[in-house]
């Protein structure tokens, strides 16, 4: 019984951003009256026959920015990584250009400038 709970709540955890954007436009079809009569951003142009389309829209494209602001401070977290050696702890910052640099370090003979794409374990 916990192994199905512990499943049920990774798999709900993991379906929460797909089901985020139906439930914005399952929320919109059910109260679609009510936002075209209050929320509507045209309803002072009737030809345009939007229904509460803009205010859905604009709901999208919020979530839409929210996800990439945060997949971005994600990636800008991930971008450093702390080392810990026997000397002393580095951290080391991966650049657009390829190269691996090293931002600190306590030992005085570590060596700066490490190509990416030979910086790496032995392919077998």
């Amino acid at each position: 019984m916990p192994l199905r709970l512990i499943s049920i709540l990774l798999i709900s955890v993991m379906m929460y951003k797909p089901i985020l954007c139906t439930w914005t436009v399952v929320d919109f079809a059910m109260n679609r009256d009510y936002i075209a009569a209050y929320l509507c951003e045209n309803q002072d142009r009737p030809e345009l026959e939007c229904q509460g389309k803009c205010f859905l829209m604009t709901k999208l494209k919020k979530q839409m920015n929210d996800s990439r602001q945060h997949k971005a401070k994600q990636l800008t977290q991930l971008s450093k990584i702390e080392v810990m050696s026997l000397h002393a702890a580095s951290k080391f910052a991966f650049n657009n250009s390829g190269f691996i640099s090293i931002i600190s370090s306590a030992d005085p003979n570590t060596h700066t400038g490490y190509l990416a794409g030979i910086f790496h374990p032995p392919i077998v």
